[in-house]
């Protein structure tokens, strides 16, 4: 094993760490309340420079793997659920949702 392996899955290790999504939320005694901000000029930006051309780009390996999943959620009873799950959401998080709306 090479001497630079560890030091590389200790750096992707808190890397992911790192990255992984923290929610916040602020607690009361008996609600749960999700402050929602405004979306940003940057925001916007990255948006469409960044998250919608890869939500495309998953959109249509979806649909894909969806063409081939059709025939065995068919046969299975799901294919509502897997229609649901493999082409419309990812449609309406790629061209229905706000612009900056994470």
């Amino acid at each position: 094993m090479p001497k630079r392996f560890p030091k590389l899955i200790a750096g992707l290790l808190v890397m992911a760490l790192c990255l992984s999504p923290i929610s916040a939320f602020a607690v009361d005694d008996t609600e749960i309340y999700v402050f929602k901000r405004e979306p940003q000029g940057q925001g916007m930006a990255g948006d469409i420079a960044i998250i919608r051309p890869i939500s495309i780009g998953c959109l249509i390996v979806s649909t894909g793997a969806y063409l081939v999943a059709l025939p065995f959620a068919a046969l299975g009873g799901n294919a509502e659920e897997t229609t649901q799950k493999m082409v419309v959401e990812p449609f309406n998080y790629t061209f229905r949702r706000p612009l900056g709306d994470f």
